[in-house]
């Protein structure tokens, strides 16, 4: 059982393209750009994790807050405060786990660590970090020591999870999906479903539209 939770924009089209008289050149770009980058080379894929995440934590934390949590907030009627609602989504996810002790649970893309802590503190899971980004590793092992809890690294590209068959009982990926790229998803997929014991759950938080739909380039 896989779930997928979706924040989708209201938006139905792209007008601000359309109008643009720069609306091929646009695409070109993107089109280049996404040949150049593409994560289909795990190689490429690990230089892509590192050039966006290993920049200095400060950065991160200063626009993220306490929780340096990515992705969408789950936002109670009223509540304002960003850090409130980083710490709600994470328990909501959590909930859709139906977490439990002594489960193996693998996150992928685990960023600051604070899913992953939650799940080992509170949860008592046993938790492996499936992650690129050497900076962000560092930062989980040692929020990991402060917390007094036991996460497993494996530095490895997700996709490689599909040679570990039937090995975890939950599988959880948040703001990860997004950056895949077009061609690499059915491997994602696929990964999933190998990685996973049979009645295992799965949860991807993932932004998006929920059709073909051209991104502002700096995005």
């Amino acid at each position: 059982k896989i779930i997928l939770m979706s924040d989708r924009s209201p938006y139905k089209s792209n007008k601000l393209l359309k109008n643009s008289p720069f609306h091929w050149p646009y695409i070109i770009r993107q089109r280049w750009h996404e040949f150049k980058v593409n994560n289909r080379s795990f190689k490429q894929a690990k230089k892509n994790v590192e050039f966006h995440y290993n920049q200095p934590k400060d950065l991160f934390r200063a626009t993220l807050g306490q929780t340096m949590g990515y992705s969408e907030g789950y936002i109670k009627k009223g509540e304002k405060n960003n850090d409130k609602n980083q710490k709600a989504k994470f328990e909501y996810i959590a909930k859709k786990l139906c977490l439990k002790p002594g489960l193996n649970v693998v996150e992928v893309g685990t960023a600051w660590g604070y899913m992953s802590v939650l799940m080992a503190k509170k949860y008592k899971c046993n938790v492996t970090n499936y992650g690129l980004a050497s900076e962000q590793n560092k930062f989980v092992e040692k929020l990991a020591n402060k917390n007094k809890v036991k996460i497993k690294t494996v530095v490895k590209d997700h996709r490689e999870l599909i040679n570990e068959p039937e090995k975890y009982d939950r599988y959880v990926s948040i703001g990860v999906y997004e950056h895949i790229g077009k061609d690499c998803m059915e491997d994602w997929i696929k990964s999933i479903a190998a990685c996973l014991k049979e009645g295992g759950i799965g949860v991807i938080s993932s932004t998006g539209y929920l059709s073909p739909h051209l991104i502002h380039f700096f995005i």
